[in-house]
């Protein structure tokens, strides 16, 4: 972050410290509204997955398989 945001701060500026945290409150306030967005889509998918039979036992299955497998490459790695 400090590394890419001194680029953006002009040093004919009068107050350089000024314009670096007006700039970092700005990223933040952009990053929490991205952040609250992923929130309320999150919120969506949960309840689409939580009211659906069908992708909770695809879940299920896809986990199970997962393990499963990394099971088998465990068991056949050599020591």
């Amino acid at each position: 972050f400090l590394a890419f945001l001194p680029l953006f701060v002009s040093p004919s500026h009068s107050s350089p410290t000024t314009q670096m945290i007006i700039l970092g409150f700005m990223f933040m306030a952009m990053t929490l509204v991205i952040f609250i967005l992923y929130g309320i889509s999150a919120n969506g998918v949960r309840r689409y997955v939580v009211n659906s039979p069908r992708v909770i036992l695809w879940l299920q299955r896809s986990f199970a398989a997962t393990f499963a497998s990394l099971g088998i490459k465990l068991a056949m790695t050599e020591q």
